[in-house]
């Protein structure tokens, strides 16, 4: 157990003190113990190593960072890191932690108690200072919190605490009344739900969910409509299905409550013509109006439910540059009906509000669009919440239309307006001035995605964009770019990027303009 006080129970972590007091020893001589120093006798190893079993003592790490001046850690336990569910919590939680310093460090529990147990103590053991955890059926709050040490803050993800610790939900019931409520508005009045095990929270919660829609609609629930277990890959919902979608009486509408049902859902079965499916939901407006409509996570509704709406700006021309390439690969190999995606990789143009005025003296930007057709316009440096360009300005998400150049160029006002605004971009002036360097104006780098309207070098959406110069004859300035990324990311371990370019430069190398560069 941890250090206690008596009577009160477990009040704090066990420390190397407490350890020494308890086996009679000078904090040294458990360092020594600690580190496997062979000069500490059999019996003062012994005592000290009874004393770190019966206080159930564990290495803090993460303190003897803080004492470097290192920062500290947070555990995060998900259930499966393969899951897109679990890599979204994963990547929120990573950024909230690089921009507090924080190691984080990530175990999956693969929905088994045992193994969750054993990553729980694992990541312990290293001395993490916060847990974040999602955890299995089997597996409380009150033996989560024992098995990382009492004093060790634990807040649980999509799993209710019942007050033995902190937790954070998502709307599981309301989310899945509001997928059923969309079918309902469609016209579908005999819809199946299909549920995980009914031992877990959000699938109980998701199936009242659906029973509330229903009953709220003045329509039943018929035997058999509801399939639970639908994740499991015993069940045979191949079959289900066919039994739901059969007969003279099928159903027509099927909510799915999680995204694993929905994969094998969608999978080796192919719902019939006429069934209809919630599930990517701004596919059919994207088509007709030729943008993602906006909605803002700060106010309740889809923006607080569904990603592709609260980036709907981002999202519009993410799904351009996706249909251009869809038209593209058609088209190289024969097939027909790319020429309706390759149509509409120039949608990005519906987001181009010609009235902004900017920085630099232009004219003209790329702006989310809301359901009414009405421009989002906000300042160069709105976060996502206002702008719904996720991870980035609208600075520089308006090159993201490589599929479409001709198009850019002309919405800018021409080809050498165009350039003018590429070099502002990309602070021109100062590569030039002194080669190899970081500009100022570029964005700094890691989550800090809203401060900057430059480029930003480490992230996706501009990766591309130094080859926009190539569009405008200019290419040397593509090395000019290039040379600056090469030295602010060095092939050290120290500086590895996932996002950046697939050069090679040694540490302290530097990387001059090109010759050619005018």
């Amino acid at each position: 157990m941890s250090a206690e006080e008596p009577g009160k129970g477990p009040a704090r972590r066990a420390t190397i003190s407490d350890v020494a007091a308890a086996a009679g020893v000078s904090v040294g001589t458990v360092s020594r113990v600690l580190n496997g120093h062979a000069e500490v006798a059999a019996e003062r190893r012994a005592a000290v190593e009874h004393a770190i079993t019966r206080l159930g003592y564990r290495r803090n790490v993460a303190a003897a960072r803080l004492r470097r001046g290192e920062g500290t850690a947070l555990g995060l336990l998900v259930e499966d890191v393969a899951d897109p569910f679990y890599t979204q919590i994963h990547r929120a939680v990573e950024d909230a932690a690089l921009e507090r310093g924080w190691t984080l460090l990530v175990a999956s529990g693969a929905g088994e108690p045992s193994r969750a147990r054993t990553q729980l103590a694992a990541l312990a053991a290293h001395g993490v200072n916060a847990m974040l955890a999602t955890l299995p059926v089997g597996l409380g709050a009150a033996e989560a919190a024992s098995l990382i040490g009492a004093g060790t803050p634990l807040v649980l993800i999509d799993r209710p605490a019942r007050g033995e610790a902190d937790s954070v939900v998502t709307a599981n019931r309301e989310g899945a009344a509001a997928g059923v409520a969309e079918l309902l508005r469609r016209g579908h009045r005999r819809i199946a739900c299909l549920v995980d095990r009914g031992e877990l929270h959000t699938a109980r919660e998701r199936e009242a969910g659906y029973r509330e829609a229903m009953d709220a609609a003045g329509l039943p629930v018929e035997r058999g409509w509801v399939v639970r277990n639908a994740a499991d890959p015993g069940v045979d919902l191949a079959g289900e299905l066919g039994r739901l979608l059969g007969g003279e009486a099928p159903v027509t509408g099927l909510s799915a409550s999680n995204n694993r049902i929905t994969a094998r859902t969608l999978g080796p079965f192919t719902p019939p013509a006429g069934v209809a499916t919630v599930g990517r939901r701004s596919a059919d407006f994207w088509i007709k109006n030729g943008h993602i409509p906006f909605y803002s996570e700060r106010e309740p509704g889809l923006g607080q439910q569904f990603e592709e709406y609260r980036h709907g700006g981002s999202a519009s021309m993410e799904f351009a540059v996706s249909d251009a390439s869809i038209g593209n690969a058609a088209a190289r190999t024969g097939r027909d009906g790319g020429e309706a995606f390759r149509e509409r990789g120039t949608n990005w143009q519906r987001l181009w509000n010609p009235d902004v005025k900017l920085t630099g003296g232009f004219t003209g930007m790329v702006n989310a669009v809301r359901p009414d057709g009405s421009f989002v316009s906000v300042p160069e440096k709105s976060t996502v919440l206002d702008s719904g360009f996720h991870e980035g300005t609208a600075w520089q998400y308006q090159w993201m239309a490589m599929q479409d150049v001709e198009g850019l160029q002309k919405k800018m006002g021409g080809r050498e307006e165009f350039l003018k605004r590429l070099d502002y971009h990309f602070s021109m002036n100062d590569l030039k001035a002194k080669p190899g360097a970081t500009p100022a104006g570029w964005a700094r780098g890691g989550s800090d995605y809203y401060s900057s309207i430059g480029y930003h070098p480490g992230n996706e959406h501009t990766i591309m964009n130094p080859w926009l110069y190539n569009a405008v004859g200019q290419p040397a300035k593509v090395n000019d770019v290039l040379a600056a990324n090469l030295n602010r990311f060095p092939d050290t371990p120290a500086a590895a990027s996932a996002t950046t370019t697939s050069a090679r430069s040694r540490p302290g190398t530097s990387w001059p303009r090109s010759a050619s560069s005018p």
